[in-house]
């Protein structure tokens, strides 16, 4: 399952606990929801993931983290997470100060093609 894969590819770059669509516990918070986009053998789905922080610079770093991992060049091989073999590239995403929570949320999209390497 993506979802899966994907709060464990983020787990392993920031260190942080990873959650589905809003954070819990004390901040910085990193978020992902997913998508799906087309189906089939190699499926495409959206995914896009929030960094919410206090600390702007902070949130930044931990972007460009994601990015080096998950904005992948075409000679990279691909990710691999259990049985989800999986490439991204980035797609869009942006920085907003959310006033009602007080903090900053800088959000990646992704456009990611997978697959399940047990599904034939």
């Amino acid at each position: 399952m993506l979802e899966i894969a994907i709060k464990n590819i983020l787990k392993e770059i920031t260190g942080l606990k990873v959650t589905p669509v809003f954070g819990i516990g004390k901040p910085p918070y990193i978020t992902y929801s997913i998508t799906p986009i087309n189906g089939g053998v190699i499926k495409e789905s959206q995914v896009e993931v929030k960094i919410i922080d206090y600390d702007f610079d902070n949130a930044l770093d931990l972007r460009e983290k994601i990015l080096k991992k998950l904005d992948m060049k075409n000679k990279e091989p691909s990710i691999v997470d259990h049985n989800i073999v999986l490439r991204s590239g980035l797609a869009g995403g942006g920085s907003l100060y959310n006033d009602s929570i007080q903090m900053w949320e800088v959000s990646c999209i992704f456009i990611t093609k997978w697959r399940d390497k047990e599904c034939h």
